[in-house]
């Protein structure tokens, strides 16, 4: 039996009882009806919403997020997308954050550390991958940046089917921030402020030249408050070396995964200036999209509604989604669905953290400069 998709209001901008404008508090309980003061929610409350109101149960995004960025980091690892990097050993030394091995990228106007491939690797991420890493950590931080680029537009937009799928399906679950409900959230295409240093590509072995992920064709999930307040999730930042991460603890039964994500709390109104992260070029609603509504109705089995994701992705990319598209397509509805409707039958969520711990992963000659610092404070 097809389920029903509940879609909240876009705005609470006014008084449910007189319209006025200012001043409006929510109802505490399903923070769906506005009121200007106590009197006017007093009227509405005998009138019908005492009967009516559905007394939602709401999920901090902030709180939530840690858990949709682990489901993402689990769906990376797709046997479909083994990246041809890992399975060559690097013959240079592309120490993040340098620009000595930074080289323009074959016909284009564009530069990247370029890493260059030689012989075949049996041990992708071992010592012999690439020898000269200046540490084991530094081996592995790059070997997840390289594993972790690509399909940005498929595994965003797969995510927020998944919310709209095991969510707002369910009449009494929403999704807020702070004190504020979600109204709408989506996908977002853009730029993203990346210098070459921090780009990869791709020399292979045959001599052609692979590029990286684009920092100006990104995406990215926007949530939207009632309150026009905006929050971001990315999920494909830590290729460009922005490796914000989270430990799978408390999320998940194995602990220590590094779980890519940054979170960017911010009003909807972008401020101008040259130094902002993102430069959004356009965005689309995945809550309020009718085909992802229908997909989400008839997706009780978690992957029929892969047809959905993939009619959308045709439309948002611009062209027809190729056999490895369809596989992660198919796949991924079912990887990120599955774990979220346990999750919504669970509510660990209750347990977690308010403001979950952020971590980085920083560039050996960054580590060096925080020691630096930390060693003049003590000395101080």
């Amino acid at each position: 039996m097809p389920r029903e998709v509940y879609v909240p209001r876009l705005m609470l901008d006014r008084c449910r009882v007189c319209d006025k404008k200012t001043g409006l508090r929510l109802c505490s309980l399903c923070a769906e009806r506005a009121y200007c003061s106590k009197e006017c929610q007093t009227v509405d409350w005998k009138n019908d919403h005492k009967v009516s109101c559905p007394r939602h149960e709401r999920i901090d995004i902030e709180t939530f997020y840690p858990f949709l960025a682990g489901l993402v980091r689990f769906a990376r690892y797709h046997p479909a997308i083994l990246h041809p990097a890992s399975r060559f050993c690097i013959t240079n030394h592309p120490v993040a954050g340098t620009s000595a091995n930074v080289f323009p990228i074959p016909g284009t106007n564009e530069s990247a550390t370029t890493l260059i491939f030689g012989d075949p690797c049996r041990d992708p991420g071992g010592p012999s991958w690439w020898r000269t890493a200046p540490t084991a950590f530094e081996r592995a931080k790059l070997l997840r940046r390289i594993l972790w680029e690509g399909h940005g537009l498929l595994v965003h937009l797969a995510l927020a089917f998944a919310i709209l799928c095991e969510i707002y399906t369910i009449p009494n679950i929403r999704l807020k921030y702070r004190t504020s409900p979600i109204a709408d959230f989506g996908i977002i295409q853009g730029c993203v402020r990346v210098i070459n240093e921090d780009r990869l590509a791709y020399r292979m072995p045959d001599g052609t030249t692979l590029k990286g992920d684009d920092p100006l064709d990104h995406w990215w999930i926007y949530f939207t408050t009632t309150k026009k307040e905006e929050v971001t999730l990315d999920m494909g930042m830590y290729t460009f070396n922005l490796c914000t991460y989270l430990d799978s603890s408390p999320y998940f039964s194995e602990p220590g995964l590094i779980m890519p994500a940054l979170f960017v709390e911010r009003e909807i109104s972008h401020q101008p200036g040259s130094d902002r992260l993102y430069t959004e070029r356009r965005r689309f609603s995945v809550l309020r999209n009718p085909a992802l509504a229908s997909g989400a109705r008839v997706n009780e089995d978690c992957s029929s509604g892969a047809p959905a994701v993939l009619e959308v992705f045709q439309r948002l990319a611009g062209r027809p989604p190729n056999d490895v598209e369809k596989t992660l397509a198919k796949d991924w509805v079912g990887t990120l669905t599955r774990p979220l409707r346990e999750e919504m039958k669970r509510k660990s969520w209750k347990n977690w953290p308010a403001k979950p711990n952020v971590l980085c992963d920083m560039d050996i000659h960054e580590l060096e400069e925080h020691y630096r610092e930390q060693a003049l404070e003590l000395a101080s």
